[in-house]
């Protein structure tokens, strides 16, 4: 069975709950768009999401629980929690639809997505030693 996701690099594959969490990313000029799959085993889609656009690469990945993921982009410090719920779920709240592009628009919910927002991000300055010095 052959499946096309969007994106043009793999960014996170990992188990969850039964299924598998893909997220794909493709990244461009001026940032980068971001995707999350949820697939049955047989690598059929079930649920998709589409994030923010950022700057960075999916990062700092910590397994919550055994349905749960959660992650951060490089360049921010807030935090992504994506929710595997085994039996799905209907649901046609705004914020459900915006993240729910084409077929997967009107379809059962299995991910929950939650952000919650951390501190503005800086890159840490280098300390100088003195003139002269690198």
């Amino acid at each position: 069975m052959n499946v096309v996701v969007n994106g043009d690099q793999i960014s996170l594959q990992l188990d969850c709950a039964g299924f598998t969490i893909l997220a794909t990313a493709y990244d461009y000029f001026d940032g980068c768009s971001h995707w999350v799959y949820l697939l049955r085993q047989d690598g059929t889609p079930i649920d998709m999401l589409s994030m923010p656009d950022e700057f960075g690469f999916i990062g700092d990945v910590t397994i919550v629980s055994s349905n749960e993921v959660a992650f951060g982009y490089f360049g921010t410090n807030d935090r992504w929690n994506i929710v595997v719920d085994k039996d799905g779920f209907w649901s046609y709240a705004r914020p459900a639809l915006v993240r729910r592009p084409n077929r997967f628009f009107l379809a059962k919910r299995y991910l929950v997505v939650r952000q919650t927002k951390g501190p503005p991000w800086s890159m840490p300055t280098p300390k100088l030693k003195g003139p002269g010095s690198i």
